[in-house]
């Protein structure tokens, strides 16, 4: 097995994340008393940070003429994804990013760019840290492109990527759940299915 592939099998093994399907009403309740409710009609936080889910009515041209559906409204604009490049080894630093809705199997764990946050999260809104790596963004004007994610499920959410060109040495020390790869280790991980869409979506500026 590659050390890439080792390294990752490491960060999934390491994972402490428990994802546990429950009823919508226990997480549920009154301002005060939990921050999802039924906010105005629709699901959503009672601070009205970070999204919500909605319903929608649809006409249109497609397997069936009109349906109704939720979908999940972003209320924090533009998520954000920076990719670090080193200009002079060309390679890129990665995460090992742990979220509740990847397989349980990989310990919830894919690979991801270096920073990957909302706008909410760069603000720190749930009152905790800053993403690492949010620093990397602080007074610098970079040329951003937007991409739309998934239309069938969410209602107006645009994602900004970007590839930005630091060293090795300016970046210093990986953290724990970070690694440099070459492009041939990543184009092994996207074939292998260890990336995460916005990992796929940066990796599509550098490429094309």
């Amino acid at each position: 097995m590659a050390m890439w592939q080792e390294w990752l099998a490491e960060q999934r093994d390491a994972s402490t994340m428990e994802v546990t399907e429950t009823e919508l009403e226990r997480i549920l309740g009154a301002q005060g008393k939990k921050p999802w409710g039924m906010v105005a009609g629709n699901l959503g936080r009672w601070d009205q940070r970070f999204w919500r889910v909605i319903g929608m009515s649809i006409i249109a041209k497609r397997e069936v003429p009109a349906w109704e559906q939720p979908m999940v409204e972003v209320l924090d604009g533009l998520g954000t994804v920076a990719l670090v490049c080193d200009p002079n080894s060309h390679r890129y630093l990665l995460q090992a990013k742990t979220e509740p809705g990847n397989k349980k199997k990989d310990g919830h764990v894919l690979l991801a760019p270096t920073l990957q946050a909302s706008r909410a999260n760069l603000e720190a809104a749930h009152g905790g840290k800053r993403p690492p790596r949010a620093e990397l963004l602080d007074g610098r004007e970079l040329r951003w492109t937007e991409f739309v994610q998934d239309g069938g499920i969410f209602h107006g959410k645009v994602n900004r990527y970007a590839v930005l060109l630091k060293t090795e040495q300016s970046i210093g020390d990986p953290q724990p759940n970070e690694r440099w790869f070459t492009h041939a280790e990543l184009r092994e991980a996207v074939r292998e299915g260890a990336c995460n869409e916005h990992l796929l979506q940066a990796l599509a500026l550098e490429f094309v």
